[in-house]
């Protein structure tokens, strides 16, 4: 079982929320995005988000509102900052956030 194998399960056993990027567009890419995070918070779809910040602070309302801890797992993170060199200080920002308690895993073949 690879990597990805693993986190699958992983998010499986704890009520977890698994995704993986592609090579998309940055558009598309956010759509794939909250298309998995619907899966938890049904509705999270519904809504274009115009960037990633956006992305992940309504990501955090609703684990927040939810009481929902996580994991909230982003696989070939690569793929995304190919396609948008400012994602990993945009995620770094949500995170250390004061008062986000969501646990958030990245992973990717090359990083």
């Amino acid at each position: 079982m690879g990597k990805s194998g693993l986190l699958i399960e992983w998010c499986g056993k704890h009520g977890g929320l698994y995704t993986v990027a592609d090579q998309s567009a940055r558009p598309v890419q956010r759509r794939y995005l909250a298309s998995a995070v619907a899966k938890r918070f049904p509705d999270f779809a519904d809504v274009e988000y115009p960037n990633w910040r956006a992305l992940f602070a309504r990501l955090s309302t609703e684990a927040d509102r939810t009481g929902w801890p996580g994991p909230f797992v982003i696989d070939e993170l690569p793929y995304l900052i190919a396609a948008e060199r400012g994602l990993p200080s945009d995620l770094q920002n949500w995170i250390d956030q004061p008062g986000c308690g969501l646990g958030v895993v990245v992973s990717g073949s090359c990083q």
